[in-house]
């Protein structure tokens, strides 16, 4: 008889309590255990020693809880319900309050000895929680438990993927471990008893299959029709499935929900590598990735509770300072949270209640709360303790502020008085008494010498730090004062109230310098710009105002929100601020501009805070959602812009090193910028009308650009100086090219016409012309007919023009102009060319044609790519040529992968685009557009990557809301009907 324990399975209403972070990848692993435990059979031998012969019903809170307000009683009575505990571990599980308190509940229920952890990711250290680790000395009737110093190995299984071991085998191995320690035998006695079962059933299945081929050959080719029959029906069914969810996310990305967008396409999409699972939608495709590029939101925080009240960037980056939740535990305090990974690397506890203000001054490491438990505390961010005794109030304290030095700290409360405290011992030396309504808002100014206060009794005041004497009372509004700035100028400050009203005050004289009119409902919320010459205010009219201090007026009127306008930031370098709502949206805007330049479109409840990092490239926005979010400024989702000036764009072209951009201008103009930052190294003024055409040398040495009027010049890189202009074209040149060795130059210009005796006559024809780079002397006329594409090969021997009109394609000799290819004609006329940086292929744009790729060296086929009719522009390859960007009149940019011949990506937010290249790595595009903005976007990565990557940001984001899971169906009706679905703990 095999050595086994008594079987409490029976005594229990469950065999096993299964607790799990509500992620993606753990969520699976649950589900297959509870399926896995639940189906188990024990084998005979060992039923008939006396082994129950099924494990039971096992826990799995998503299956078994019903909707209930009081979740925690289900949870506790499950457990105590429930004969062993298995912990799904993963490096997510570690920061999961809810099952450190799961484990700690089984502790204190004297079964410490049952708890078991399956390893599905990461290493023991990093995914086991310390609880699981842990040995109770003794446990109070209250269920305190007092640990003892003993470290517990956890009974383990291991599912984590092995080069030498399938998938299968790992979890059949891991499923024996658990059903071994529930059943109470010896894992190597059930392990034995399994092979023997499997070897029975193995000459079980031999002796019936020779049976069953005799007898089932003639079926087999029925069966087989059959089965194709209901597998065609099935990819039907997909194919239904993944445009309906195309449909339903275009109109997301319509609303500017990119990031919803993105996660419903990813339900249509395959999740194989071989894409075996269902059929790949290039249309889906196409659409996740652009509405990939257009989601500035770069990551999420989640932290358990609600309404965070504030966040703020560390300006040495890497770090989110938060304000806290309103709920009473220590895990919804302020805190700093590293940015990459999400995670909490210091919490400020100690609160009795909820949180009502905090403030941070990051130079001097410090932060202050004011909470509902009537008290405010200073706190050090290195480590999250406590300065000094808390400073203690009669009521709520609403509003608390740092001075900009750092030594001094403000509190205001609604018991109608305000506190001056030092930073280094937290000991209160001031109290400002004065005002007859709570303390509304409170503010020092930028020289930390005086102190501003906004209060319910309709007043503002002035008054001195650290002394605390009354120096100014502002009189004016007619109801309740909601919040007050000082200027950045020190010489100026601003009050909004609930009487629709803001009004700007110098600080020498108490009366008002100007009264802000204009909105419909409350200002709420004021601040000055970093000059100081504009001020904000955010209203419950759901709108924002620029205003002008010098003269009072108006300057912009931000419309667009559908609820209260209630915080604001200003790009510390670039004319934007950021404004958040009511509405759950924050929009980005520019100085001047009435539509938002972007709608931050991601959190589920009111914005309670915004701000921008100290580089101005992220915006962070605080939720009642219990979420922070970052995201990418600027006025496009772009990496990186550059507005040169007030001229307007035209060319670009990039080094062969890929570190130097050369932009043409409108007003003659060439600016060469550095291409990881777009910053701008130098400017070259040298022709008179607008750059149409730019080429750098293959040593990035030297510059050719053509303008109207036939101008064409060569440009010294590294000095900046003009080397020569080409004499000899007339009409405008709209083409250039330096051959590989740097030997020759080439250019072409169009026919120029003018009225001569009212005639329009032809005065200079259209030619390419070939020049010798070191004398300047031209070579040879190439053709006199007008060329709309021309290329050196890579022996810099000969030479690619494409005719426009005749849509031909001509190789000729450099050296003496002698034809050796023609090809063509082709269906329409040809606009542009490109040849690839290998000189394998030829792509060709036309007026209202697909884009065509022509294989040169002889191994690729000839292929158009599915465009819509319009005219390409531009066109150009990835350095490897695996990819092609085309620009198109009026219509987005499009990248290409072309062995799939598909588009991945459309750049929806460049219209206006003219040009394109690729940088040296593939890695980004850069566009330059009629708008004047020269932009850095990322490419999207091949295709199997791409899924794989927007799938993991899905999965860290979890964007859908539970009523959008369900009115997609992409989770089963079940969860929706009952309740069950969760967005995870």
């Amino acid at each position: 008889m095999v050595g086994h324990v008594t079987h409490p399975v029976d005594d229990y209403e469950y065999s096993a309590f299964i607790s799990y972070r509500h992620l993606a990848t753990d969520r699976k692993w649950a589900t297959w255990l509870l399926t896995a435990l639940e189906t188990y059979r024990t084998p005979k031998p060992l039923q008939r020693d006396g082994v129950p012969s099924k494990l039971g019903k096992a826990f799995r809170d998503e299956d078994e809880i019903p909707a209930s307000s009081d979740l925690s009683s289900e949870i506790k009575t499950a457990l105590e319900k429930s004969q062993f505990l298995i912990v799904i571990c993963s490096k997510e599980t570690p920061a999961s309050s809810w099952i450190a308190e799961e484990i700690r509940t089984f502790h204190a229920l004297g079964r410490s000895d049952r708890i078991i952890a399956l390893l599905v990711d990461g290493e023991p250290g990093d995914a086991f929680p310390e609880l699981l680790l842990k040995v109770p000395e003794s446990v109070s009737e209250d269920g305190e438990i007092v640990w003892s110093d003993e470290v517990r190995e956890p009974i383990a299984a291991d599912v984590r993927p092995r080069d030498d071991t399938s998938d299968r085998v790992l979890k059949h191995s891991a499923l024996l471990r658990i059903a071994a320690s529930i059943l109470g035998v010896r894992f190597d006695d059930l392990k034995r008893r399994e092979t023997e079962r499997r070897r029975r059933k193995m000459r079980t299945v031999a002796t019936t299959c020779l049976f069953a081929v005799a007898l089932s050959t003639g079926l087999i080719w029925y069966a087989l029709d059959q089965r194709q029959a209901a597998h065609e029906r099935f990819l039907q069914t997909q194919i239904e499935q993944t445009r309906f969810l195309i449909n339903a996310a275009q109109a997301y990305v319509q609303d500017g929900k990119y990031a919803d967008a993105v996660a419903l396409l990813l339900e249509g999409l395959p999740r194989s590598a071989t894409f075996d699972d269902r059929p790949l939608d290039p249309k889906a495709l196409e659409l996740m990735n652009t509405a990939s590029l257009l989601n500035r939101e770069r990551s999420v925080i989640r932290i358990p509770g609600k309404a965070i009240s504030d966040a703020a960037f560390d300006p040495k980056g890497g770090h989110l300072i938060t304000g806290a939740t309103d709920y009473k535990s220590e895990i919804s305090t302020s805190g700093i949270w590293d940015l990459n990974t999400g995670k909490p690397v210091t919490r400020l506890a100690g609160h009795t209640d909820m949180i009502a203000s905090s403030a941070i001054n990051f130079e001097n490491q410090i932060a202050v709360t004011g909470s509902v438990d009537k008290t405010a505390r200073i706190w050090k961010l290195s480590d999250g303790s406590q300065i000094g005794e808390p400073i203690s109030h009669g009521d709520t304290v609403w509003r608390v502020a740092i001075t900009p030095d750092g030594k001094y700290v403000a509190t205001a409360a609604r018991d109608s008085t305000a506190k001056i405290s030092r930073v280094s011992d937290g000991e209160t030396i001031a109290v400002l008494h004065g005002h007859t309504g709570a303390v509304s808002d409170i503010v020092f100014s930028p020289d930390s010498k005086r102190i501003l206060t906004g209060s319910g009794d309709k007043t503002a005041r002035l008054w001195s730090v650290p002394e605390g004497e009354l120096q100014m009372i502002f009189k004016g509004h007619t109801d309740v004062i909601t919040s007050v700035d000082f200027s950045p100028t020190n010489d100026a400050v601003v009050t909004g109230s609930h009487d629709e009203t803001a009004r700007l005050w110098d600080l020498g004289n108490s009366e008002s310098s100007a009264v802000l009119t204009g909105h419909t409902d409350s200002v709420i919320e004021v601040e000055f710009s970093p000059s100081g010459r504009v001020v904000f205010t955010g209203s419950r009219d759901n709108t924002g105002r620029l205003w002008s201090v010098k003269s009072g007026d108006t300057i912009v009127e931000l419309k667009g929100h559908t609820g209260d306008v209630t915080s604001v930031a200003f790009s510390p370098n670039a004319p934007h601020l950021v404004t958040g709502s009511d509405d759950g949206t924050a929009r980005l805007w520019g100085a001047t501009d009435k539509p938002a330049i972007a709608v931050l479109n991601g959190h589920d409840e009111d914005i309670r805070d915004v701000g921008f990092s100290a580089d101005g490239a992220l915006i962070a926005t605080a939720s009642s959602d219990a979420s922070v979010r970052t995201w990418h400024a600027g006025r496009s989702a772009a990496s990186k812009e550059f507005r040169p000036y007030a001229a307007v764009a035209t060319r670009l072209a990039i080094s062969h090193s890929g570190t130097q951009l050369a932009v043409g201008s409108a007003d003659g103009s060439i600016r060469i910028l550095a291409t990881d930052d777009l910053t701008e190294t130098t400017t070259w003024y040298g022709h008179k009308g607008i750059v149409l055409s730019l080429a750098f040398s293959s040593d990035g040495r030297w510059l050719l650009t053509g303008a109207e009027n036939g101008e064409a010049k060569l440009w010294d890189v590294e000095t900046g100086k003009l080397v020569y202009q080409l004499e000899g074209h007339v009409g405008d040149v709209t083409l250039a090219a330096i051959s590989p060795d740097g030997a020759f130059l080439a250019t072409s210009s169009v026919a120029k016409s003018a009225l001569i005796d009212g005639k329009l006559t032809l005065v200079g024809p259209p030619s390419t012309r070939i020049w010798n780079r070191a004398t300047a002397e031209e070579v040879r006329l190439l053709t006199d007919e007008t060329v709309t594409g021309l290329a050196f090969t890579a022996d810099s021997k000969s030479i690619w023009t494409a005719a426009g009109a005749s849509s031909m394609l001509v190789l000729r000799k450099v050296d003496d102009g002698s034809e050796l290819k023609r090809m063509g004609p082709y269906p329409d006329a040809i606009i542009s060319m490109r040849l690839s940086h290998k000189g394998d292929k030829l792509a060709l744009g036309y007026v209202a044609s697909e884009p065509k790729v022509i294989g040169l060296d002889g191994t690729q086929s000839d292929f158009s790519l599915p465009e819509f009719g319009s005219t390409i522009l531009k066109l150009s390859f990835s350095t490897d040529g695996a990819r092609l960007v085309t620009v198109a009149d009026g219509k987005p940019p499009v990248l290409w992968q072309l062995d799939a011949r598909m588009a991945t990506a459309r750049y929806s937010g460049l219209k206006a685009a003219t040009d394109a290249v690729f940088t040296a790595d593939g890695q980004h595009l850069i566009f330059v557009d009629t708008t004047g903005n020269v932009s850095k976007w990322p490419t999207v990565d091949g295709i199997s990557t791409s899924i794989a990557k927007n799938r993991n940001y899905v999965e860290a984001t979890d964007p859908l809301s539970k009523k959008q899971k369900c009115d997609h169906f992409i989770v089963d009706r079940e969860s929706c009907q009952n309740g069950s679905l969760t967005n995870g703990n």
